[in-house]
């Protein structure tokens, strides 16, 4: 049962690590506003993308488009 549990946790961050690396390489085209990118990665929760974005790379999504260049 704990394997099963372990294996889980190992998913879901292998899921998270692969939506941030895309939100940040769909950032980056500046093609997409933020929710946009949120919904195509699949956190359909703005607030929890924002979060989750800013935990993940020490700025919020917003920072990140205008320091992007």
């Amino acid at each position: 049962v704990r394997s099963s549990a372990a294996s889980d946790v190992y998913k879901r961050q292998v899921l998270n690590q692969i939506r941030l690396e895309t939100a940040v390489q769909l950032l980056r085209e500046g093609r997409y506003k933020v929710y946009e990118v949120s919904n195509m990665v699949g956190i359909d929760n703005y607030a929890y993308f924002y979060q989750f974005f800013k935990k993940e790379t020490g700025k919020s999504p917003t920072e990140y488009i205008q320091n992007r260049t």
